[in-house]
């Protein structure tokens, strides 16, 4: 399993998994906290606006690494 530090590197191993032909899934889990706490928007603590954190997993039937 391979683990992307941010959208960048999602983006390549997205690349490179249509490249090899890959199928597979795609799923996808919004939500405005992490499992340790409420994340907030340095853009409006006032309002104490959550971020919103997105859960990107690709099921593939292949293994890029």
């Amino acid at each position: 399993m391979k683990q992307a530090s941010d959208l960048q590197e999602l983006l390549r191993i997205a690349a490179r998994l249509v490249e090899h032909g890959a199928v597979g899934q795609t799923y996808v889990n919004q939500t405005n906290h992490s499992t340790e706490e409420t994340l907030l928007s340095d853009e409006d603590i006032a309002g104490r606006q959550a971020l919103q954190v997105l859960r990107v997993i690709l099921h593939t039937n292949l293994d890029i690494t």
